[in-house]
């Protein structure tokens, strides 16, 4: 089997790019983008960064997890993947503004 090396560059260089969108497309690209950064806007006030701390030999931390939560109701109640604190002895929170918030297990379902 021989290889040959193609040079791909070389007989494009002038060659226009073809348009792929049409205008209609373009149009319909720019509403989703405008409908996505609307729910970015509305949402992410309520996404927290959660960090945990996990119990390690005598009674010192040994590790440490983080991942992402979000505000589900108006009292504070936070819903988070489990394997973020599955474990965790001590959860905090920060809100996308920088606010820190301790948090406490409630309930957890690793499946």
């Amino acid at each position: 089997m021989q290889i040959k090396r193609i040079n791909y560059e070389e007989p494009f260089a002038d060659a226009p790019l073809p348009s792929i969108a049409s205008e209609a497309d373009e149009t319909l690209l720019d509403a989703y983008s405008a409908a996505l950064v609307r729910a970015v806007e509305i949402a992410s006030p309520a996404v927290l960064h959660v960090r945990a701390q996990f119990p390690g030999q005598n009674g010192h931390m040994a590790a440490s997890g983080s991942g992402s939560g979000f505000v589900l109701s108006p009292d504070g109640f936070v819903l988070t993947n489990s394997h973020v604190v599955n474990g965790a002895t001590r959860i905090l929170a920060q809100t996308a503004d920088g606010r820190p918030l301790k948090a406490d297990l409630v309930g957890d379902d690793p499946d």
